[in-house]
């Protein structure tokens, strides 16, 4: 039998550099995909900090704001007026001495408003950036803030008119007992929001501590972590 005879198409020693360069070649593959995937890493590692920050900024200056807006609902609400507030809200041409005394008992409330509303527009101003960062809920928190203190205000206009409809009519109580009861209700339970501090039947008070918690809930823990 003869002995089979082997061709060899490349010499052996020729083979060892072949080789050598093609494991070259995937160790520049496999190093490009360590760096790509470092890079693509890092870069979302980057926005997740990014992203972080501007949580934690943006959650620490609504908290802050609102601190600040319902610290001023609640001096919108003190129901003892003393001299130098009353004396800012300006006397009518054509308004009597009782009627002015009469009307500036409420509208101090507005006076008050006025000296916070920066507070308020800053505050609302950061609504919808809350809702775009974080959510929905974020932004009616916010927004539920500034229906208090338009609850208050509210209520002042009320009250007022009210007080000046039954000064107006001395003898309604007389002609028309159940008429003056109901708008003498009325006008209580628009001095118990406007004044609710003094008074036993404040019935604000829930609704503004429900207010600062749901500040507290969705906003605190951002302040403090991003998260």
């Amino acid at each position: 039998m003869s002995t089979p005879k082997f061709v060899f198409l490349m010499d052996p020693q020729q083979m060892a550099p072949a080789a050598g360069n093609q494991w070259a070649d995937w160790a520049n593959v496999v190093a490009a995909l360590i760096v790509a995937g470092a890079t693509v890493y890092g870069l979302s590692s980057w926005k997740r900090e990014h992203r972080s920050k501007r949580s934690m900024e943006l959650a620490e200056t609504i908290l802050c704001a609102g601190y600040e807006c319902l610290d001023a609902i609640a001096a919108m609400r003190v129901g003892w007026l003393p001299a130098w507030e009353t004396e800012r809200v300006k006397q009518h041409d054509d308004e009597s001495d009782e009627d002015y005394r009469h009307r500036r008992a409420y509208e101090v409330t507005f006076e008050r408003y006025r000296e916070h509303s920066e507070k308020f527009a800053k505050l609302l101003s950061l609504r919808f950036r809350a809702e775009v960062l974080f959510s929905e809920e974020h932004r009616l928190a916010i927004e539920k803030v500034q229906r208090l203190a338009n609850q208050v205000t509210n209520a002042a206009q009320d009250a007022f008119r009210l007080s000046s409809t039954l000064r107006r009519d001395p003898g309604l109580a007389q002609r028309l007992p159940d008429t003056y009861q109901n708008l003498l209700a009325k006008q209580h339970a628009a001095e118990d929001v406007l004044w609710g501090l003094i008074s036993d039947n404040d019935t604000m008070k829930p609704e503004i501590d429900a207010a600062r918690r749901d500040l507290e809930r969705l906003f605190k823990r951002l302040a403090a972590d991003g998260e």
